[in-house]
């Protein structure tokens, strides 16, 4: 005890730290200060928190950042007159967040089962390049502005066609309408034609992009837009391509586009 400047009591409460848990870190400094599941707010202040996080920018399709989060809920608390939360503990309420409710009451529950449920094992065969192309859309994590007063137009719409057996992008259309015949008719267009004359439109003589053609499959869900009579033409014209719908997320995984674009 002398060499170590211990003094008894603290010599047995390491003692019985270690008989609990027989590791040398069991012997290791505490932290000093309060532990992370201990609430400090009162009453008044808890129900109030958890109706301004529910009902906030918290779950906006934006995704606020914390700054912006931690002063919108000290706004609310000040027009309740209630003694706001700081930065910290605001911080530590959205860590302790259950993903999947996050994800659920921001983007919807298909976009929670996608991202948190059990993860399905792809039953789908494509024997070779073109054999089988997935289309899916997807609404971008990004706000269009105009040129003049940078105003926010909206959010674009991405359609994606993906090769089955070489996960390549074949294709894309992007729009600021919703999914719709019409975006399919683009991306299929973009899919099936050569990409040398788009690439040089747009000076990327640097890239190449080899991939296109008539596909010989071609799986889409449900939507009204790929169910409608006029992409139902459009498949006819195109020769015979069997087209099937599939109920649910496809595989393909529009995942392929980031997550946030800024």
């Amino acid at each position: 005890m002398r060499r170590l400047n211990l003094g008894r009591s603290v010599l047995y409460k390491l003692i019985q730290r270690y008989r609990q848990r027989p590791q040398t870190s069991s012997l290791l400094p505490l932290k000093r200060g309060r532990g992370r599941d201990i609430r400090v707010l009162n009453r008044d202040q808890e129900e109030y928190y958890i109706t301004v996080s529910h009902s906030g920018i918290l779950f906006d399709a934006e995704r606020p950042s914390m700054a912006a989060l931690v002063r919108e809920t000290r706004r609310r608390f000040f027009e309740r007159q209630l003694s706001p939360p700081d930065y910290r503990t605001v911080q530590r309420r959205v860590e302790t967040l259950d993903l999947r409710f996050a994800l659920k009451e921001r983007e919807g529950s298909k976009r929670a089962r996608e991202k948190c449920g059990p993860v399905a094992v792809s039953s789908l065969v494509a024997e070779r390049p073109m054999d089988l192309v997935q289309i899916d859309h997807t609404l971008m994590d990004i706000e269009v502005v105009d040129r003049e007063q940078r105003r926010s137009i909206g959010r674009p719409w991405l359609t994606l066609a993906i090769d089955v057996a070489t996960r390549a992008v074949i294709g894309f259309s992007v729009s600021l309408e919703g999914p719709s015949a019409l975006s399919v008719s683009l991306l299929l267009s973009h899919a099936v034609l050569p990409k040398d004359r788009w690439l040089a439109d747009r000076e990327l003589h640097n890239l190449d992009w080899p991939m296109g053609g008539l596909p010989r499959r071609i799986h889409v869900d449900n939507g009204k837009d790929l169910e409608s009579i006029r992409f139902q033409g459009v498949m006819q014209l195109s020769g015979p391509i069997v087209v099937r719908f599939v109920a649910g997320s496809l595989d393909t995984s529009v995942e392929t586009s980031p997550p946030t674009v800024h």
